[in-house]
């Protein structure tokens, strides 16, 4: 973690390494998240070190939140792409809930239609 300092506030960030270990998910994860436009670091250093602060770090949070419903992914980064409003959420929740519903009804589903 380091800490920045600007002439108005001071910012925490995380490398890739520090944050993926405080999340309990690998780096490659992070790294994946940051590919395909899912999570995007606050910035990338010269070193090609990427740094995340605060609001990476909560949009994370929402992600793994979402992610162990069993959420895939795109379908995460379509309520992450709305405003952020308790509505939205649950509106994404209960489709997600209906989907599972469905799909345990099917035969032979087990639960990855």
């Amino acid at each position: 973690m380091r800490t920045t300092s600007t002439s108005w506030r001071q910012s925490v960030e995380w490398t890739v390494h520090e944050l993926a270990e405080r999340a309990g998910i690998s780096g490659r994860t992070l790294r994946h998240y940051h590919q395909i436009g899912l999570l995007e670091p606050d910035r990338v250093g010269s070193n090609g070190y990427r740094y995340y602060g605060p609001d990476a770090v909560s949009r994370l949070q929402r992600i793994l939140l979402l992610r162990e419903t069993g959420m895939p992914l795109a379908d995460i980064a379509d309520v992450l792409d709305v405003p952020t409003t308790p509505e939205v959420e649950v509106q994404a929740l209960t489709g997600h809930l209906e989907h599972l519903a469905r799909c345990d009804v099917q035969a032979g589903c087990f639960g990855f239609c």
